[in-house]
């Protein structure tokens, strides 16, 4: 079940943060591996209603020559990474090269992307997956507002650094850097094309 123990007499917690032991490493975050002070010592700052975490998460595109580049999407309200309960959230070319949210039920070159990206999320739960991801550090509620305040319309383009405008990756990574001021990509060691754009991406501001 992926939980930990706390005790309130103590105010700490006793067990180790069972999601994203090395991500915790890699940032040099003390408190994560084994945060046995609640909330990183500052419940006021660091809060979590309900429990459920955001990730960026990363899949290869297979092309006629191996992999073609990775593909970015955000997945908020999950329990642990490949939760299947977890809300997927992928921004591509929704027609007339326009981006916009995609659905199970958007047509032409989107088509179908929403239903791989859960597949690739969904594998993350077991062993052998060729996804990755980065955990955003922020409630899933930010995230999931943030995702909804993308503006739609813009330009669209499958490799933003030489054709301009932006891309799903760009989208996603506008999204997870927007919320934790982190990574607008996933530390995989591939080619994510339209990460480096993310600060293109639009949002309404009133969202």
């Amino acid at each position: 079940m992926q939980a930990r123990y706390y005790d309130p007499v103590i105010g700490r917690f006793y067990s180790n943060d069972p999601l994203d032991t090395l991500g915790h490493m890699s940032k040099g975050d003390i408190h994560g591996f084994n945060r046995y002070s609640y909330a990183n010592n500052n419940p006021y700052k660091y809060i979590d209603p309900d429990g459920f975490d955001s990730f960026l998460v990363s899949r290869p595109l297979k092309g006629f020559l191996g992999n073609a580049g990775n593909h970015n999407f955000i997945v908020h309200n999950a329990d642990s990474p490949g939760d299947p309960n977890g809300t997927v959230r992928f921004f591509g070319d929704v027609g007339n090269d326009t981006m916009g949210e995609v659905n199970a039920n958007t047509e032409g070159f989107s088509a179908g992307t929403l239903q791989t990206d859960t597949a690739a999320w969904q594998s993350l739960s077991t062993e052998g997956s060729e996804a990755s991801f980065r955990q955003i550090d922020a409630t899933d509620e930010a995230v999931a507002a943030i995702a909804d305040s993308v503006q739609g319309g813009q330009e669209y383009s499958a490799i933003p650094a030489i054709q301009g405008g932006v891309n799903s990756n760009s989208a996603a990574g506008a999204i997870a850097n927007r919320a934790d001021g982190g990574a607008p990509r996933v530390d995989n060691g591939q080619n994510q094309p339209g990460a480096g754009q993310h600060e293109r991406v639009e949002f309404r501001e009133n969202n």
